[in-house]
């Protein structure tokens, strides 16, 4: 599951913020934190990628919060 969150995050980084649907990204957001609170491993491994996107995400979301 890890890669999927690492592969999420490179196609929002590499997004222009013109070419950028918030209300995707925000449904993105939304299951990158219920992935996180959910998460019965506390290892980085599988929390790391999500964080990844959450910043990225946070970053083309500025605006909005």
């Amino acid at each position: 599951m890890a890669g999927v969150f690492l592969v999420m995050a490179s196609a929002v980084r590499a997004l222009d913020h013109s070419d950028a649907d918030r209300e995707f990204l925000g449904k993105i957001a939304k299951i990158a934190t219920a992935e996180i609170v959910t998460s019965k491993v506390s290892d980085t491994v599988n929390i790391s990628p999500v964080s990844t996107l959450l910043v990225f995400l946070s970053s083309m979301l500025d605006d909005d919060l």
